[in-house]
């Protein structure tokens, strides 16, 4: 049995969280005044900036463009965190894509161990299918 890296524990972990408030937003629970729901528009927004800003580390001086998309998906995903439950929700879908195409069109896993593109693409349907499938119930 081949033994899971950090990176591959840390990425699915980090899916727990939206899951748990996806079930507890279906079911119309409640932090207090908090709902499920914004907690997880305010995580997603969080998770997103989190691995948009990891986009840093790969960037040159030749491609400073990805700085940039990284910074626009960042400020995206704050605003979404401000706006309404269905704008959010369709913006850090949008975001989520966004970065996994960034990735894709800069070559960004190029570098990474083997199993990577294919968990981040995983988890990223994942994200995206739980944004859409609270989009259906709000």
């Amino acid at each position: 049995m081949p033994k899971t890296q950090s990176w591959q524990l840390l990425g699915w972990l980090g899916v727990i969280p939206f899951v748990a408030c996806l079930v507890l937003a279906m079911m119309s629970i409640s932090f207090g005044s908090v709902s499920a729901l914004q907690v997880f528009i305010f995580y997603s927004a969080c998770i997103c900036s989190f691995v948009a800003g990891s986009l840093w580390m790969k960037t040159s001086e030749a491609t400073p463009t990805i700085n940039y998309i990284s910074n626009v998906i960042t400020l995206i995903a704050f605003t979404a965190a401000l706006l309404p439950p269905t704008m959010s929700l369709m913006l850090l879908s949008f975001c989520y894509a966004a970065l996994m195409e960034c990735e894709r069109y800069f070559k960004l896993y190029n570098d990474k161990p083997e199993g990577y593109q294919q968990m981040r693409k995983r988890i990223t349907i994942i994200l995206i299918f739980g944004h859409v499938a609270l989009l259906a119930v709000v």
